[in-house]
């Protein structure tokens, strides 16, 4: 094996990641082998996942960035970190996180439409094609807003529905015991069995 392989076998995948980001980010001539790469170091690092996994967040600040400024974009951040956690983001599963991200930005979106809605239409003179504009402007807006709260919705549902995981074990002596895995809201309990059998 050759110096430079050696060398390359030795290099942290954390490190490795961390500077072929780096080289992203200032756009430094990134080749195709440096995304698959970077795309391999993601994948197959799971200490890794929680920095490729935040695109709904970043796309969130931009937005932030763009609509406001100063106190306004402080705010912002901070009703959409408390909304977070009143939306139990931390515990939640990693389908949950992803909904409740999509929640937070069209409720973000849902701001700035009404603040823009109420900017330009509200006790102002416009043409019947203009106030139609901004009506149907904010009505879809509000529409992607709940959808994303309802499928929230029916996605925790369904998770606290799921019956419990049960595995069967047979112990010594021809004794099965049934173990029982809780779901989500908790609801698994163990069961001892006299030996019959259960799907």
């Amino acid at each position: 094996m050759s110096k430079k392989a050696l060398i390359n076998k030795e290099v942290d995948p954390a490190h490795e990641f961390a500077a072929l980001l780096k080289k992203m980010c200032r756009d430094d001539e990134v080749t195709e082998v440096d995304t698959a790469r970077f795309r391999e170091l993601a994948i197959s690092n799971k200490d890794l996942w929680p920095c490729v996994t935040q695109a709904m967040g970043n796309i969130r600040t931009q937005l932030i960035d763009k609509i406001s400024s100063n106190m306004s974009k402080a705010l912002l951040l901070s009703e959409v970190s408390v909304l977070k956690k009143k939306l139990d983001y931390d515990d939640a599963s990693h389908v949950e996180r992803l909904l409740i991200d999509h929640v937070t930005t069209a409720w973000i979106r849902l701001v700035y439409a009404e603040n823009l809605y109420t900017s330009t239409v509200v006790n102002k003179s416009l043409s019947l094609n203009v106030a139609q504009y901004w009506e149907n402007y904010l009505t879809a807006v509000h529409g992607r807003y709940i959808r994303a709260v309802e499928s929230l919705a029916r996605v925790r549902k369904l998770i606290r529905n799921l019956p419990p995981i049960q595995i069967n074990i047979a112990s010594n002596g021809g004794q099965q015991v049934n173990v029982q895995q809780p779901n989500s809201a908790g609801t698994g309990q163990p069961v001892h069995d006299d030996g019959a059998c259960h799907e």
